[in-house]
């Protein structure tokens, strides 16, 4: 084996070694916000569980394949507050517990912190998600004003026995959440409840849920205008820092539905001009205030590296969220040094070899420069070019190309041969090889192409 191998094998070893080190050395540390995106966690739990626990009061069925978690926040696929088709995974997913963890991850991205208000509007699609928020609010210190509404696509809080807004109430009254909407609305096209399943099923079942509403001391409006449903969240809001979107409420998204557009997760700042359609997403990113929009939630799962639809609850405090990866940088050091210095070892022996080579052809083509006889330049050169070759140069096709390298070659080797026998060569040989050939092979070589 030769030197330069030797050293490409040692430095190998080192990285082989360096990646064993690496992964044995790997420790999870809990992230700055641990205790904060536990607690959120830990305080979600205790709210799902007194969902689950006032539906079975009232007698509302639980479905196990709907709601395998048993989170009582899936609701049905048709309902008559229902507003549009909704994906039950992502229903599901906005249920699990790292879902609380996740809102602290995502106000801290905003910059918010404790004391600070923020505004916030929720759909009804997504009650898991809104129980997620606000338990990270509170673990964060934050001050968060809300609208809820009933409207809500599948499976979300459509049941007309206990809707969104009622359970959040219900969180509110029993001290789980430390603050309730200060208004409710219908939700839906024009925040009126204009596309839901009213016409298909009976109105009997909407008008009790919101008897219920307004019985319980909720503010429950219907705006008469898209207008009027942005001040009434906006008048409410006050002076916020941060705005959260929940699901796609229209005045969140606008009627023009640009809100879709600005993504999901934190949203950047966005200088789109604003119009009468525009929502409030777009209406507080145009003064520079950050705002999230908690929507497509496997997306949203793949960014931060949750599991999309589990098969069983999360529990508050494990899982990669919590924790970042760090190593023993002291033990990775000498390694790393150890391999450069190799490196730089391989790479002396490597141009060593090359300087060795190029010393022993150079003197043949400064002899080719002042050889008048074609023979003994052809001889020269291809002397020169076997020294190259054997110190990793290239092959004569790659330089003169195929038919050129065969002509050399062949008479070179018949100039060789007689040299070495004392036989006659044949008559032409030499000039059957072009000058500019010969030529082109000497500044080839002369230019040091040796790997």
């Amino acid at each position: 084996m030769t030197r330069a191998k030797r050293l490409f094998a040692a430095i190998t070893a080192l990285c082989v070694l360096g990646s064993a080190a690496v992964l044995l050395t790997r420790r999870e540390t809990p992230v700055s916000l641990y205790a904060e995106m536990t607690a959120a966690a830990q305080q979600m739990e205790q709210c799902l569980s007194a969902i689950a626990a006032e539906k079975e009061t009232r007698a509302i069925a639980i479905d196990p394949e709907d709601d395998p978690l048993h989170t009582g926040v899936i609701g049905s696929e048709y309902s008559p507050v229902t507003t549009t088709l909704g994906s039950l995974p992502a229903k599901r997913t906005s249920a699990t517990l790292s879902m609380a963890a996740l809102c602290v991850v995502l106000l801290d991205e905003m910059g918010v912190q404790a004391g600070d208000s923020v505004g916030a509007c929720f759909s009804g699609s997504f009650p898991g998600l809104c129980v997620a928020l606000l338990c990270a609010c509170d673990a964060l210190g934050v001050d968060v004003r809300y609208t809820a509404s009933v409207g809500s696509s599948s499976y979300g809080g459509n049941q007309t026995q206990l809707c969104t807004p009622e359970m959040l109430w219900l969180l509110y009254r029993q001290g789980l959440i430390s603050a309730p909407p200060f208004a409710v609305t219908p939700g839906g096209d024009n925040d009126r409840l204009e596309n839901t399943g009213a016409a298909v099923f009976a109105d009997e079942q909407a008008e009790a849920m919101i008897g219920r509403i307004r019985a319980a001391g909720m503010n429950y409006t219907v705006p008469e205008t898209y207008t009027q449903s942005l001040s009434l969240r906006e008048d409410g809001y006050g002076d916020i820092g941060a705005f959260i979107s929940i699901g796609g409420h229209i005045a969140a998204m606008g009627l023009d539905g640009y809100g879709y557009e600005l993504g999901y997760g934190v949203l950047q700042q966005d200088s789109a001009a604003l119009t009468g359609d525009s929502g409030l997403l777009a209406r507080y990113l145009a003064r520079g205030t950050p705002a999230l929009s908690l929507i497509n939630i496997e997306a949203l799962c793949g960014r931060y590296g949750l599991q999309f639809d589990p098969a069983a609850q999360s529990v508050p405090g494990e899982g990669g969220l919590y924790y970042r990866s760090e190593y023993l940088k002291p033990l990775l050091y000498p390694l790393l040094l150890a391999a450069a210095a190799l490196l730089l070892l391989l790479w002396r022996e490597t141009h060593t070899k090359q300087d060795h080579a190029m010393r022993g052809i150079r003197p043949l083509l400064d002899a080719c420069c002042g050889e008048a006889d074609k023979e003994r330049r052809l001889s020269l050169v291809y002397s020169a070019w076997r020294i190259a070759r054997q110190n990793g140069g290239p092959a004569l096709e790659d330089i003169l190309g195929q038919a050129q390298a065969a002509r050399l070659r062949a008479a070179a080797e018949t100039v060789r041969r007689r040299d070495a026998d004392g036989s006659a060569a044949p008559a032409g040989i030499p000039d059957a090889i072009p000058d500019e050939v010969l030529d082109l092979l000497a500044r080839y070589l002369r230019a040091g192409h040796i790997r």
